[in-house]
């Protein structure tokens, strides 16, 4: 509402530099006249000087013409291309190297990136491998021969036992957190002494179903290696013949790639059980056994 009072105040001031202008009422007069008529919204000396010239050379409009708006000189077809065959042969180029070759502002730049070829920023994401083509088919031979394996596939998961290894130690220090204190308004801030974590630790071998934990060992003093493993993996033979005396189908052993075992066909032979097919493994899946 104010705006339009605004605006409607100074069409009538208009009005009256048009009559006075008409009138032959010198400048200096007209400017004083306004300025007593209009003492809070009078339009300035400059603005006074401009329409009454602009009313003696003829004009009769008492409005503002339409003036062609800025043409866009940095957001033009050319510069749009321009940045989007950079951005296309160096997908990593920086906002600065783009501005140094089309010569734009950076807000521009930026309206150029985002708003017409409507691209962002994303960084990477990391995987455990790249993985090609090749690796992505052995990994679908893979899922597809373990599933031929079994004849009924709803009933896979209930078969498959997991195992996993952690180093546990002695003593883990308390965190900045974990020893966090309620403290008055300005008491002295909490010193605690910064200790390592102990050298101490034990290495824990866990084999778990879907039921949950089957069998679980601390290895003091030892490394997996391949003789420990086949050790490992008999007194887990023992656990499962009276934690699941009864399975219905042979268990599947799901173990990680970090395992050092030399071959699970010796590590079978070794818990008097017939050797069992390996199926193939690929990039960055767990080998799986048949037949535990």
């Amino acid at each position: 509402m104010k705006r339009v009072q605004e605006i409607h105040t100074h069409l009538v001031q208009r009005i009256n530099i048009h009559f006075c202008a008409k009138m032959g009422l010198p400048l200096p007069a007209t400017i004083a006249a306004l300025h007593l008529v209009f003492p809070q919204d009078c339009l300035s000396d400059r603005r006074i000087r401009f329409w009454y010239s602009a009313f003696q050379n003829g004009r009769t409009t008492l409005v503002d013409l339409q003036h062609a708006p800025r043409p866009k000189t940095s957001r033009s077809p050319g510069t749009i291309q321009a940045v989007k065959d950079i951005i296309e042969a160096d997908p990593r180029v920086t906002m600065k190297a783009i501005q140094m070759v089309v010569n734009i502002p950076l807000g521009s730049l930026h309206s150029v990136i985002h708003k017409d070829l409507k691209l962002t920023l994303q960084c990477a994401r990391f995987v455990p491998h790249d993985l090609t083509p090749r690796h992505l088919r052995l990994r679908y031979d893979a899922c597809r021969a373990l599933l031929n394996s079994v004849r009924r596939p709803g009933e896979i998961l209930k078969r498959i036992i997991t195992s996993d290894e952690a180093w546990v130690y002695q003593y883990d220090p308390e965190t900045r957190r974990q020893s966090s204190q309620w403290m008055p308004p300005g008491s002295a801030r909490p010193v605690k002494a910064r200790r390592p974590r102990a050298q101490g630790k034990v290495l824990l071998v866990m084999f778990f179903d879907h039921k949950g934990m089957v069998y679980f060992e601390m290895l003091r003093n030892q490394t997996m290696t391949s003789a420990v493993f086949v050790q490992v993996l008999g007194r887990l033979h023992q656990a499962l013949r009276i934690r699941r005396p009864h399975p219905r189908h042979p268990w599947i052993l799901h173990m990680d790639n970090a395992i050092p075992q030399g071959g699970p066909s010796c590590t079978f032979s070794s818990m008097a059980c017939a050797p069992s097919p390996i199926h193939p493994t690929p990039l960055t899946s767990p080998p799986m056994t048949i037949g535990f």
